[in-house]
């Protein structure tokens, strides 16, 4: 499925699906735009290390952590959706859970171990859709959405915030 086909994309959350090739399939997505898409850039993540582009911003690691907790929302969002719950899904604070989870006490090559587990679960259980889970949408606080949209909100997700750290971050290598 191309996010072109998807029809209405959801409010809010079509700022990350565009991002993704409109002739690109979910599962490619998917596959292309996680943890590899990160990884090769190792050597400058660990340069800037805990640097951060302007007060109160989020750490390398704080993003990273961040994309790991959006997933696991929204896979679980999918999973509910695919199997036809009915009650509004409730958000969450994206700053409260980068402040909590203290992404700054751990390792790169930990949190890319993490990623790399976590879009594993996240290919395995769209892949276990069929037609009929593609089809399925639901409710949260914030936007309707599609089990679809979510898949293609999780692959733009990782392109926004890589484009966020090429443009805010590594720059700050320059100023060492």
């Amino acid at each position: 499925m191309l996010y072109t086909e998807l029809g209405e994309l959801p409010k809010y959350f079509d700022r990350y699906i565009k991002l993704v090739p409109e002739d690109m399939h979910l599962m490619d997505a998917l596959h292309k735009y996680g943890p590899e898409y990160y990884r090769a850039d190792l050597n400058i993540l660990n340069e800037i290390g805990d640097r951060v582009y302007a007060a109160d911003k989020w750490s390398i690691k704080d993003i990273l952590q961040h994309l790991f907790d959006a997933e696991r929302v929204f896979t679980y969002r999918a999973m509910c959706f695919s199997r036809a719950e009915k009650i509004q899904l409730p958000s969450f604070d994206e700053d409260v859970y980068a402040k909590e989870a203290r992404a700054t006490h751990r390792h790169l090559e930990d949190l890319f171990d993490e990623m790399h587990l976590l879009r594993q679960s996240t290919i395995a259980l769209f892949s276990s859709f069929d037609t009929h889970h593609l089809q399925s949408s639901g409710q949260t606080v914030s936007a309707s959405i599609s089990v679809p949209a979510i898949g293609f909100t999780l692959a733009g997700h990782f392109i926004h915030h890589k484009n966020v750290l090429v443009e805010r971050y590594y720059p700050i290598i320059n100023k060492i």
